[in-house]
């Protein structure tokens, strides 16, 4: 599913290709490997953040930007859906695409 966010975002942004993969967990999961050949299928890079909790979500972010990321993905997490508003707040203020794992994101004003 998350090959499928890589292609949405290659389409709809062609000229984005450092893409961040935000997540709550420190050590590189499975859905991040199988996105992580997707993207290079796709000429895309991929790149990994993780943050260690709620309040960690500021520092993760910032970190993604000051990395270069032109893009986030957002996989489908409980982390990340108990934390949606302050996710596409973030995400939002950073001003980059961002693909989110369900339709009922949009409901809460991300773009």
């Amino acid at each position: 599913m998350n090959g499928k966010r890589l292609e949405l975002v290659k389409d709809a942004f062609p000229n984005v290709t450092r893409i961040a993969f935000l997540t709550r967990t420190g050590g590189r999961e499975k859905r991040f490997n199988e996105a992580e050949f997707a993207a290079k299928g796709l000429g895309l890079r991929l790149q990994f953040f993780a943050a260690k909790g709620a309040d960690d979500l500021d520092r993760t972010f910032d970190a993604a930007k000051s990395a270069g990321v032109q893009a986030f993905i957002f996989p489908p997490i409980a982390f990340l859906i108990a934390n949606r508003a302050r996710t596409i707040e973030l995400a939002s203020k950073s001003r980059l695409p961002a693909v989110y794992p369900a339709g009922n994101y949009a409901e809460s004003a991300a773009l």
